[in-house]
């Protein structure tokens, strides 16, 4: 199985939600992906029924 990390710092929502597609694309498509989607903000609203592994990283906040 091939593992896959997606690390999208959440400065604009644009980067997490292209990576967001991604990760789920193969996640769902694909059982030869080990999926595992890393970021500083998971929104319910984007992330509420994601099966993929996800990790919390410290990144800079969309104000700064």
């Amino acid at each position: 199985m091939t593992k896959v990390l997606f690390l999208a710092e959440a400065v604009t929502w644009s980067q997490v939600t292209r990576l967001l597609l991604l990760a789920r694309a193969l996640d769902a498509n694909d059982s030869r992906f080990q999926v595992h989607f890393a970021a500083s903000h998971f929104a319910p609203h984007l992330f509420g029924n994601a099966t993929f592994e996800r990790s919390h990283i410290h990144s800079l906040s969309p104000k700064e």
